[in-house]
């Protein structure tokens, strides 16, 4: 065969790998957050660093292996390894994630109890704190319990022309 159709065949499949592990890549993100849920903005954070990434990768690709020219073999081999990825791995992570999903609530439950006791003990506490501290402030006194000093005058602040 032609030196350059062997050098395109290499492209196609280092396109379909590309592909391949951009989709399992995402694959692991999207199961990072079923295990751990944030807000959207960390969310839309990790969108923006994978798809930049993914750029990256796919320029290196391009330019190391291509010369810089963009050709539609590429983008057919990357859509090919993401497809593959879908019907083969990608099949196998949807129940992982699932399962650890699962697995998660379940811990959550047996764990309720504890965590409700917890919440319950740091009331308590978090209320007799507050209740102290109030009660030492309605005295006069500081936090720390000593006195000002002073005492306040009872017209403090009114001159004697307002009266």
């Amino acid at each position: 065969m032609s030196e350059e159709i062997i050098k395109d065949g290499y492209f196609w499949l280092s396109a379909a790998a590309a592909g391949f592990s951009m989709a399992f890549v995402y694959d692991l993100l999207r199961l990072f957050r079923r295990v751990v849920r944030h807000k959207r903005i960390f969310v839309d954070i990790e969108d923006i660093l994978f798809w930049t990434a993914c750029f990256f990768a796919s320029f290196t690709l391009l330019y190391y292996q291509n010369n810089g020219v963009i050709r539609f073999s590429a983008v057919l081999g990357a859509a090919a390894g993401m497809w593959l990825h879908s019907r083969t791995l990608g099949r196998l992570l949807a129940p992982t994630a699932r399962l650890i999903t699962r697995i998660k609530r379940g811990a959550a439950k047996a764990l309720l109890p504890i965590h409700r006791k917890y919440q319950l003990t740091t009331a308590s506490f978090q209320h007799k704190i507050k209740t102290r501290y109030l009660s030492a402030k309605r005295k006069g006194e500081k936090k720390h319990g000593r006195s000002s000093g002073r005492k306040k005058k009872k017209d403090a602040g009114v001159s004697p022309c307002q009266k």
